[in-house]
């Protein structure tokens, strides 16, 4: 479908993963910059506004990231690979919270039930160091999502569903985020690019990269 809307010279929005492998999505890439066409691939968290209001806070206090820790409860989907359906979140955010790192990801406990692997913790890597750790139960009746960010200078920052946190003093402290949702953000930066020709941090190169990352870990 992708594939048959670049050839009709439309710009493409087009759900994660682009291709069913690495080879394909890059099939997709090569074609859209053939058509000087956007092509966008949906990695929706990283549009969150509680997402972009961590970034904008590292940059504004001249830090960098030190570790990325995401803890995922939820319940299936069982038809697809945990790695395919939800993994692949947390590799596009280590991805663009490490962006000049070479990033791996290591299997470190596997547990199957209903699939042959439902509850996962894995490694990450930056060029071969730790940065953080991804635990996923999709076994889980209660639904929760919690991310939490380490800067170089200090700076903890707790991403709670849709609230942001940042620790002092032992203490949780509400940062204000923007009223948008990611879905809305995500769509407005698309369109952006149509008009503006903006650069896309969600972009075919970026999907590649994703994919290649999961293409060499196993479960």
């Amino acid at each position: 479908i992708g594939k048959k809307i670049l050839e009709s010279n439309k710009h493409l929005f087009i759900e994660k993963p682009a291709g069913l492998n690495k080879s394909e999505t890059i099939q997709l890439l090569n074609l859209a910059k053939k058509q000087n066409k956007v092509m966008m691939v949906d990695y929706v968290y990283l549009y969150h506004p509680v997402w972009e209001k961590i970034k904008e806070e590292l940059k504004t206090r001249s830090e960098k990231p030190l570790s990325l820790i995401t803890s995922w409860l939820k319940w299936g989907t069982f038809e697809t690979s945990i790695i395919e359906n939800l993994f692949c979140h947390e590799v596009a955010l280590a991805k663009n919270l490490f962006a000049e790192s070479v990033i791996e990801a290591r299997k470190l406990m596997s547990f199957g039930l209903i699939s042959s692997s439902d509850i996962v913790l894995l490694e990450l890597l930056g060029n071969k160091k730790n940065i953080g750790f991804s635990f996923i139960n999709r076994l889980s009746e209660n639904k929760n999502k919690i991310i939490t960010v380490k800067g170089t200078n200090g700076s903890n920052f707790i991403w709670d569903n849709n609230k942001l946190y940042e620790i002092l003093n032992n203490e949780k402290i509400e940062l204000p985020i923007k009223k948008i949702t990611a879905l809305e953000n995500e769509c407005s930066v698309f369109i952006k690019a149509i008009k503006d020709e903006n650069i896309i941090s969600t972009d075919g190169e970026f999907a590649v990269k994703v994919q290649q990352i999961m293409g060499n870990l196993t479960i």
